[in-house]
């Protein structure tokens, strides 16, 4: 028994240094213009493994970019959370 524990807890250390990291919260941290005047705002997102990247919303939420750009977008803010945090 004692070594079915063992491996387990092994596997499991394994398997969570493996898996990338995921999105745990969301903040508003604050609105800004980009250099052609158009209006953004910017969140943070606290990862999985401790990081807290930005990400920001363009075009009245259509877009989601990676970090205060809107160069690397997705269709909504979780998936561009999803991304920011897989990003290493």
């Amino acid at each position: 028994m004692k070594i079915i524990a063992i491996l387990f807890c092994t596997f499991s250390l394994v398997f969570s240094s493996v898996a990338a990291a995921m999105p745990i919260k969301i903040f508003y941290v604050s609105q800004d213009r980009s250099s052609n005047g158009d209006m953004f705002y910017v969140y943070q997102v606290e990862c999985s493994d401790g990081r807290q990247p930005t990400i920001s919303s363009w075009e009245d939420d259509k877009k989601w970019c990676l970090g205060t750009s809107n160069s690397q977008c997705e269709s909504t803010r979780l998936k561009a959370a999803s991304a920011v945090c897989k990003q290493a």
